[in-house]
């Protein structure tokens, strides 16, 4: 299986420019090609101004921040093969997806190393509202270095350590409808489990440590739904 394809491209499933996390870009890296499938566009106007209406507070560089950041703490987290931390950042649905596929290389005893993370841009592309649901999509231009090791050995089993993977993907990004953005006085407003009345750090975990209640992160922000991968390019250092 391709290592990048189990990490993200289930369905397929899952900012500012310069964020790296912990493991930042090697010195000499090769600069981001011409990605295949295009560059992303801004979002369309209409529909922004239809999300703006609706919740004046919203930012589109909090938002793209907040997704470049849940990238690259999904690869540190997928690495560590310890995904829980993921839960507040995702639906249930693609959260358990991605849970499964990393047991599976746990069962293998293999580990997918992801390396030289960088988010090159993060830009948001449209936005539709159901009674449900408000749903928007974000293009998302990424460089790894991705591959497979086995846990025993150290032998690379798939993929390379020595060439740059850039990937474009679309992101789905919901949350409940009527729901509106915090402002910054707002932010430290506790949250409550629905269940129990219990106090929750959706920072953390979106798992009350009280009554047990799994919480859907949506009730109170944005989490990823979906993610389709565009293009892939790989680049020999």
């Amino acid at each position: 299986m391709d290592p990048t394809t189990a990490i993200i491209v289930i369905v397929v499933v899952i900012v500012l420019g310069l964020i790296t996390g912990r493991k930042r870009v090697r010195k000499g890296a090769a600069a981001a090609p011409n990605i295949a499938g295009g560059a992303a566009t801004v979002m369309n106007s209409a529909a922004l101004a239809a999300l703006r209406e609706k919740d004046p507070g919203f930012s589109e560089a909090i938002l793209c921040e907040k997704l470049g950041n849940v990238y690259v703490r999904m690869q540190e987290s997928w690495e560590r093969k310890e995904f829980d931390p993921m839960r507040p950042y995702l639906t249930d649905g693609l959260f358990n997806q991605l849970r499964n596929q990393l047991d599976e290389f746990i069962r293998n005893g293999t580990t997918n190393r992801v390396d030289n993370i960088c988010v090159l841009s993060v830009v948001l592309t449209n936005f539709v509202s159901t009674p449900e649901l408000d749903i928007l999509t974000a293009r998302l231009r990424t460089r790894i270095t991705d591959y497979v090791v086995r846990d025993d050995t150290g032998e690379i089993v798939s993929g390379s350590d020595a060439q740059d993977l850039f990937m474009e993907y679309e992101w789905t990004v919901v949350r409940k409808a009527g729901v509106l953005t915090r402002v910054q006085t707002d932010e430290t407003e506790a949250k409550t489990c629905p269940q129990c009345g219990a106090p929750l750090d959706l920072n953390y975990s979106s798992k009350c440590d009280y009554c047990g209640n799994v919480v859907t992160s949506s009730e109170f922000d944005w989490v990823v739904s979906a993610i389709r991968g565009i293009s892939k390019q790989t680049v020999n250092r």
